[in-house]
């Protein structure tokens, strides 16, 4: 799944989308958007990991809640 690049007012957004589920990174305009790609895989892997693959809305609520 690839992510999307946005420019939003002065911000670059680099977002993913999971069956019902976004996930967003959003940094300066003069960060570089290969960087804020990486941090975003990072986030979605770890996820994607510690949820056995079910990125699911009710699933996150459920299984990480502190």
């Amino acid at each position: 799944m690839d992510a999307d690049v946005i420019m939003l007012d002065t911000n670059i957004v680099i977002f993913r989308c999971g069956s019902d589920t976004r996930f967003y990174v959003i940094g300066a305009q003069e960060e570089n958007e290969i960087i804020l790609d990486t941090v975003l895989s990072g986030l979605f892997t770890a996820l994607n990991t510690l949820l056995r693959g079910q990125l699911e809305s009710r699933n996150m609520l459920d299984n990480l809640e502190t």
